[in-house]
């Protein structure tokens, strides 16, 4: 099925859909920054997840995170997937980023 805001067919997000959930993520962690709302960041490569999470944090003083991860690129054990949802459950978030 192709975007309807441009005609993108192929798998994954368009260049306006990714544009959009920037735009999203950026507004909504302004908006919560002075509420209290605790978000997670998750997926993306080694590293990625924190680097957002800090840019963030720089840009909307008192945006409250509440954890960050980056987990392997491959399948998870049924072990692993436990600890990861172990992990957001203990972090507690009100929100969660995922890519």
């Amino acid at each position: 099925m192709a975007c309807r805001s441009c005609g993108w067919a192929a798998p994954g997000l368009c260049s306006a859909q990714a544009r959009l959930r920037a735009d999203l993520l950026r507004a909504f962690c302004e908006q919560t920054a002075a509420q209290g709302y605790r978000h997670f960041f998750y997926g993306g490569e080694r590293g990625v997840a924190e680097r957002l999470a800090e840019s963030l944090k720089a840009r909307f003083p008192g945006l409250n995170v509440a954890g960050t991860c980056s987990p392997p690129f491959r399948p998870l054990s049924p072990k692993e997937d436990e600890e990861m949802l172990d992990m957001i459950v203990r972090a507690a978030p009100d929100v969660i980023w995922w890519d």
